[in-house]
């Protein structure tokens, strides 16, 4: 009798050297992955004209940070797709012998594991490199290395699914297309189809998209995390949050409290629910003591306001007074910063009002990067929300 780890052992031993034999094999999946990258990574690396290149100014970092994911989902299907395949007739003759199915799928596993996570190695350290990354390599190469990851077993299910090879590399472009099309980027949630569409929270069809998970992941830590941004994010943030309050917020409650529909009246209760009003859902509301509950709301975020917009002038200040200081700050912007992702995570809608009703709740219109998801939907939350529940 032969123990699981050992035919664990001996299943790998038999796979590799399988694949060191094949020459086409290696090759290919040696090559691949530096080919997309370097691919990839030239064809965006956009730059003004007559200007040196700068991280900041390259408009197509998100399309590259997008690409990326869907190249780990590809590179991951297509390693992965004909794996149990293609041993089918070995399999058969080793089920008379009942050798483990499960030292035998996971060999399978640990190989492509360690295949994926060298592809995905390569692919992000030339590809950000020619892009200009300047930092968080490990977060880049973790997030494509788990895509691929998934793509594994996306790909070995259907290996073992179907019994013809055509058929699945035919069944791989449906498995893509969704991860395209549903990711949040080519459509936008609240654009789809009717029935499919949500704004206030991605629909459930995006929930199960890994790409929008990766991509958004990716461009969220991106905005946030940069050594630029990640020293005035804090500031922005509270000074977003308690102008949005005071204002957009504050006007919208005080013109639904003229109104006496049902619609009017629960919307209301739900935002003095949230605001902290404790008898929001004890009946009709007291338009009175709620119009001085909205007020003392406002008052509460003007000083916010302040206190923070104070701050992040008090941060500025310590760049203007020095010139060498001053170029630093700003190098730092062009070297780690991007306007393209900043304007993708704020989400500015100029031709819209900025506050919209969704599920009887008021949200705002813009700067999505700013605001933290409701408790309300569980891990649920909009689109590049900077923490999730």
């Amino acid at each position: 009798d032969v123990c699981s780890s050992d035919l664990f052992s001996v299943f790998v031993k038999r796979d590799v050297i399988s694949k060191l034999n094949n020459t086409q094999y290696l090759l290919i999946n040696a090559l691949e992955a530096p080919v997309l990258a370097f691919i990839l990574a030239f064809m965006t690396r956009y730059q003004l004209s007559n200007q040196s290149y700068t991280f900041y100014h390259n408009k197509n970092l998100v399309a590259y940070i997008f690409m990326s994911v869907i190249v780990a989902l590809f590179l991951g299907l297509t390693v992965s797709a004909e794996e149990i395949f293609k041993d089918r007739k070995i399999r058969k003759r080793e089920a008379f012998l009942n050798l483990s199915r499960g030292a035998y799928l996971f060999s399978k596993i640990f190989i492509l594991f360690v295949i994926s996570a060298l592809q995905t190695f390569f692919f992000v350290a030339i590809g950000n490199y020619i892009i200009g990354f300047k930092e968080m390599f490990f977060e880049y190469w973790m997030m494509l290395f788990t895509v691929s990851l998934f793509a594994n077993a996306l790909g070995l299910n259907i290996s073992s699914a179907f019994k013809s090879a055509v058929t699945i590399y035919i069944i791989i472009p449906f498995l893509i297309i969704p991860q395209l099309l549903l990711s949040g980027l080519l459509v936008k949630f609240d654009e789809l189809n009717p029935s499919l569409a949500a704004k206030s929270i991605v629909p459930k069809s995006g929930e199960i998209m890994a790409s929008r998970w990766a991509f958004e992941a990716l461009v969220v830590n991106q905005f946030i995390n940069n050594n630029y941004q990640k020293n005035i994010y804090t500031f922005e943030k509270e000074i977003i949050n308690a102008s949005f309050r005071k204002g957009l917020w504050y006007n919208k409650m005080m013109d639904l409290l003229n109104n006496k529909d049902a619609i009017s009246q629960q919307i209301i209760q739900n935002e003095l629910s949230d605001a902290g009003y404790k008898n929001a859902s004890i009946g009709r509301i007291d338009v009175e003591t709620a119009k001085s509950f909205i007020a003392n709301v406002k008052q509460a975020n003007n000083e916010i306001y302040k206190k923070y917009t104070d701050s992040l002038d008090n941060y500025y200040s310590q760049f203007s007074g020095n010139e060498v200081q001053k170029l630093a700050f700003e190098q730092s912007k062009m070297q780690f910063h991007n306007a393209r992702i900043e304007e993708l995570v704020k989400n500015s809608r100029p031709l819209e009002e900025g506050i919209y009703i969704e599920s009887n709740r008021l949200h705002p219109n813009e700067n999505n990067i700013y605001f933290n998801a409701s408790d309300k939907h569980q891990i649920r939350s909009h689109f590049y929300a900077p923490k999730k529940y």
